[in-house]
């Protein structure tokens, strides 16, 4: 692993716990979390996309990510989730697919069932 994509990964580990940190403080306050929260960090996702050395090795990964999007959706319409919980779990794994700064990678599917329990 190059020096680059290893600091590319190191900034979105520190982007996602700096989003669900956010996240956290405000629905600690008020209870609500507000959809800009996530389109901005939806937005920080994309532009880290276009950062990436490989574009397809990132490509793929992200695919493989969302791959999480349909189930989200399915367990918030169906009241399990709130609506926060959704779109966090949404914009974390297109911000840190797969990502780790250990030997055992966390992936999206990972955060959903720790979620649920």
């Amino acid at each position: 692993m190059s020096d680059g994509i290893l600091t590319l990964n190191v900034v979105r580990i520190v982007l996602a716990l700096c989003m669900l940190s956010v996240a956290s403080v405000t629905d600690i306050r008020k209870r609500e979390i507000s959809d800009m929260l996530w389109i901005g960090f939806a937005g920080v996702a994309i532009l880290l996309f276009f950062l990436s050395e490989d574009i397809w090795h990132t490509f793929v990964t992200l695919a493989i990510s969302m791959i999480i999007v349909p189930i989200a959706l399915l367990i918030w319409r169906s009241g399990i989730f709130g609506g926060a919980d959704a779109l966090c779990l949404i914009v974390l794994s297109a911000l840190a697919p797969m990502l780790t700064l250990g030997a055992s990678t966390i992936t999206p599917f990972t955060s959903l069932t720790n979620g649920a329990l």
